[in-house]
């Protein structure tokens, strides 16, 4: 017997999708673009400033449009967050290859500081020490994406490749990062004073300041400039810098290839034996699950708006800029989304062994690294393009991609979040604290 299709049920016709598209670019562009503009925001909060940087403006827009999509057209909406899941696994990685280049065009500092600064950096597997806590709490497969990294931009690129945008572990990973952006300078602050009042050198705190976000890493570096005397202002903040930029591969690098397995089998472990998820959650816990893979059709759609989304954020920077600068960093913008783009058609069976992630630092790093003939045209070309421009178009896009049951998790998990990323932070920070206090 035949079942008769009913018309919900009918096959995304050419211009639903391409109107689902459209809605997508132009909500990303104009909700990146509107936060650039307002720029940033500090308010009081009785003894805490509050800094609200233009990422997490971006986020908080797109997230409410996401919201009002959902109540008033549900299959809409669920179409743009897949939609908006495609463009921002390409911004995303756009953003680690970005964060390469930063990394190759000071390598020659990371190297100067020697053994210590490479050492400490694998103190960024001390977030793992917020696992019990996270789990003690409820998040369950969350907790994975809350405590395996310290949540920055890299990590948001690791967990959309591995899991998908609609995944329990993006729902972690998108708490810890909005908790970092806007208490993450206070805590920083915070917990440098602590650690000097522990009696670390000031060059092992300095070194643990590197986060991977520059709000975070300059307010902990600027707590210490106050708090000793043994070393000028001006080393610490370059230190820390350095410290900052290595913080990004080795974000890549250990959650990648330890914090992730490492948390899937103790979240595997504890739910079974507790029993707080269902037989199907363990199962995928187990296997380790990937996202689904777009559609080859729906690839170059996705390039094509990943292009123009870049190409008109990026623009942004250029504003003040002579016309020969601005279209500099536009082809430069244009070219970084087209090596994304080469990258991201990998075949899944290299992907399998090349994390993706891992694989657009690495082209970043060699085009960047001084070593090479080509690293100061290439320096020269993106020395104007902000990683924070990048990230607010990355976070434009995560607020749209958040499904309904996201939503309903993360004001579930309200204060518990927040706990989380604030355990996660300070294991971070103290255990390369004391990695780099051994090495030197």
């Amino acid at each position: 017997m035949h079942c008769r299709r009913v018309p919900g049920e009918m096959r995304e016709t050419d211009s639903a999708r391409f109107l689902h598209w459209l809605f997508v670019v132009i909500a990303i562009i104009t909700c990146a673009a509107t936060a650039e503009a307002l720029g940033t925001w500090t308010f009081q909060l009785g003894p805490l400033q509050i800094v609200v940087l233009p990422l997490l403006t971006a986020f908080v827009m797109t997230a409410v449009l996401n919201i009002v999509a959902l109540r008033t057209a549900p299959l809409f909406a669920e179409r743009c967050q897949q939609v908006a899941g495609l463009v921002m696994g390409l911004l995303a990685l756009l953003f680690v290859l970005r964060a390469g280049l930063v990394f190759g065009e000071n390598l020659p500092l990371i190297i100067d500081n020697g053994s210590a600064m490479v050492f400490q950096s694998i103190g960024k597997i001390g977030t793992l020490l917020a696992f019990p806590l996270a789990m003690m709490l409820g998040m369950r497969r969350a907790s994975i994406g809350a405590t395996f990294s310290i949540g920055r931009e890299p990590s948001l690129a690791i967990i959309q490749q591995r899991y998908g945008v609609g995944s329990p572990e993006m729902t972690g990973v998108l708490t810890t990062y909005v908790t970092g952006t806007v208490f993450g300078a206070i805590f920083f602050s915070i917990v440098a004073a602590v650690g000097s009042w522990l009696g670390y050198s000031t060059q092992a705190l300095t070194m643990a300041c590197g986060t991977g976000s520059g709000g975070m890493t300059f307010s902990c570096a600027g707590s210490l400039t106050q708090l000793r005397d043994d070393m000028d202002g001006e080393t610490i903040l370059a230190l820390a810098t350095a410290s900052d930029v290595l913080s990004y591969v080795a974000t890549i690098l250990l959650g990648t290839f330890v914090a992730i397995p490492v948390l899937e089998r103790l979240t595997r472990a504890v739910s079974q034996r507790k029993r707080l998820m269902t037989c199907e959650d363990v199962e995928e816990v187990g296997q380790a699950p990937t996202p689904p893979q777009a559609p080859v059709r729906q690839l170059p759609t996705a390039i094509l708006s990943a292009i123009v989304v870049f190409a008109i954020v990026t623009t942004l920077t250029a504003i003040g800029q002579s016309l020969a600068r601005a279209i500099v960093i536009l082809a430069a913008g244009i070219g970084l989304v087209g090596v994304t783009a080469l990258i991201r058609i990998i075949p899944r069976r290299i992907q399998r062994y090349l994390p993706l992630p891992i694989l657009a630092a690495v082209v970043g790093i060699l085009a960047g690294a001084p070593a090479f003939p080509w690293a100061t045209t290439v320096s020269g070309a993106y020395s104007d393009m902000q990683l924070l421009t990048i990230a607010s178009g990355v976070l434009a896009c995560a607020g749209l991609a958040i499904n309904r049951q996201q939503i309903h998790t993360m004001k579930k998990f309200g204060w518990r979040a927040v706990a989380v990323a604030f355990a996660v932070f300070a294991g971070s920070y103290f255990v390369s604290a004391t990695l780099a206090q051994l090495a030197l």
